[in-house]
């Protein structure tokens, strides 16, 4: 699973990314939605698959998140 963002981070990585057997792309269904939905998002996808998870985010859309990284190291 790799969440995104709006903007170029979802631009971008949708141009290029492949899925293969099993992975997922997500995203918020439009190019310009709300930033910061990446981080949460992924942290949400972890907890819930129990696996690993790629985030692709935007320098804006990390910094409205920031307090997400805290709550990871909190609660491991």
């Amino acid at each position: 699973m790799v969440p995104t963002a709006s903007g170029y981070a979802i631009e971008g990585f949708a141009r290029f990314y492949k899925t293969t057997n099993g992975s997922r792309f997500a995203w918020a269904g439009h190019v310009l939605g709300s930033m910061g939905l990446a981080i949460p998002s992924a942290i949400g996808a972890s907890a819930r698959l129990k696996k690993c998870v790629a985030c692709v985010d935007g320098d804006g859309g990390f910094l409205l998140n920031m307090q997400e990284l805290y709550t990871l190291r909190a609660n491991p």
